[in-house]
């Protein structure tokens, strides 16, 4: 996986996501909820600088990333423009 200097990653199979789009949702969702850095890591199993990271749009495994969105009950949806 590839963080590039535009804000996207790319898994090395064609698949891009804007990682802007995806750090703001959590960080939307993580508000709603009212969840804290801390309470959001113990939900998710993953550590608070792991938490940190992510929302810093920092480069982080795809894992860690699945894992805080089930806690917040968001799913990633990707789409081929392509089509």
């Amino acid at each position: 996986m590839v963080n590039d200097k535009n804000g996207i990653i790319c898994d090395f199979k064609g698949v891009f996501v804007p990682i802007i789009e995806l750090v703001q949702t959590i960080k939307n969702r993580k508000e709603e909820l009212g969840l804290t850095i801390r309470a959001l890591s113990l939900e998710s199993g993953i550590g608070t600088r792991t938490i940190n990271r992510i929302l810093a749009g920092d480069d982080v495994r795809y894992s860690s990333i699945f894992s805080v969105l089930k806690s917040l009950d968001l799913t990633l949806s990707i789409s081929d423009n392509n089509v």
